[in-house]
């Protein structure tokens, strides 16, 4: 007997035909805080503000000069990469780097990427990469980013960044190159140290007679952090908020981050949802808005499938069906 487990989405009360998910609409709105506004400064924009231009909580960063200029580099095989900068705060730092020499490679992996102590030591930080970085139009120089989480709550100022790559015009015929880049940088921990912003919500909110509570939020010059709780003893099992934002009263909205690391579980009901950041922005009110939840009835999160026989079981959502697929019967 196989067991499966089905989510999905709950939208406009109507019961989705494929796996009977609800979606659950509704709007929550939580005033905050009230503060000044700040001001913003202009700044021109280049191959590397490409890497961030999605995400207006870093844009508004690099505007308010949080952005720490690097310029180190490491050269093997013909390839150098060098850290042009990083944007790093108690919770993160985003690597934004180059590569040149690289004309012959359509694409370029980065094979592994590590953060160490200037010792060799291994960093505690988790990290997310674009892997292959693609070079279609064969340019002699791209760029990227890696974005590192930091778990370790004493962050160094002198840092290694070690890569291994590997290129290739196609999948097949790419190769691991030989050599390991170790580029040292330094970052300057007086412009990030103690930036960050706290506020206590703990307001619990209804919908369609599931509890869930917004704790606080926590907000660092690149990301913030909504700490949120589910009732264990809902009736329908919670997956995920869709559009879960914050907004202003001027309409300005601060969604999801839509890349990396976008939360925390922290334990079977709490849970940290990551968020672009208004650290610099200080919106005079800022309110916690979702429209979308995916959930499904905690009594038909199982069933039984028994393949050998065609038999789908018993199971109390009528939308859940088996469809064989006769060309992979006999495989």
């Amino acid at each position: 007997m196989d067991k499966e487990r089905r989510s999905g989405t709950l939208h406009n009360k109507t019961l989705i035909v494929m796996i009977g998910l609800l979606i659950i609409i509704t709007m929550i709105t939580i005033i905050l805080w009230k503060s000044p506004m700040f001001m913003k400064n202009d700044f021109s924009s280049s191959e590397l503000m490409n890497l961030i231009n999605t995400d207006q909580g870093l844009m508004n960063a690099v505007e308010h000069d949080f952005i720490q200029i690097i310029e180190q580099s490491d050269e093997h095989e013909g390839i150098k990469i060098t850290v042009e900068s990083v944007i790093v705060d108690e919770a993160k730092m985003i690597v934004l780097y180059s590569m040149e020499g690289v004309r012959d490679f359509k694409r370029v992996y980065s094979k592994s990427v590590e953060l160490l102590k200037i010792n060799g030591e291994i960093y505690g930080a988790g990290s997310t990469y674009n892997s292959p970085v693609n070079n279609e139009e064969q340019s002699n120089i791209i760029y990227d980013r890696i974005d590192f989480y930091f778990f370790d709550e004493n962050k160094p100022e002198d840092m290694i960044l070690k890569l291994k790559l590997e290129a290739g015009n196609t999948f097949s015929d790419t190769k691991e190159l030989e050599s390991t880049w170790s580029i040292p940088f330094k970052v300057d921990k007086k412009k990030f140290q103690n930036k960050s912003r706290f506020y206590s919500i703990n307001k619990t909110v209804q919908i369609e007679g599931q509890s869930l509570s917004f704790h606080d939020l926590t907000i660092y010059p690149i990301r913030s952090e909504l700490l949120i709780s589910i009732d264990e003893n809902n009736s329908k099992e919670i997956f995920g908020f869709e559009d879960l934002r914050i907004s202003d009263h001027e309409g300005n909205v601060w969604e999801t981050v839509s890349s990396g690391f976008i939360g925390k579980q922290l334990n079977d009901t709490e849970q940290l949802v990551y968020l672009e950041s208004n650290y610099f922005d200080h919106p005079e009110e800022m309110y916690i808005e979702l429209s979308t939840i995916r959930a499904m009835n905690k009594n038909e999160l199982q069933f039984n499938v028994d393949l050998s026989q065609n038999d789908l079981g018993t199971t109390s959502n009528e939308n859940i069906s088996l469809i064989i697929n006769k060309d992979l019967e006999n495989c």
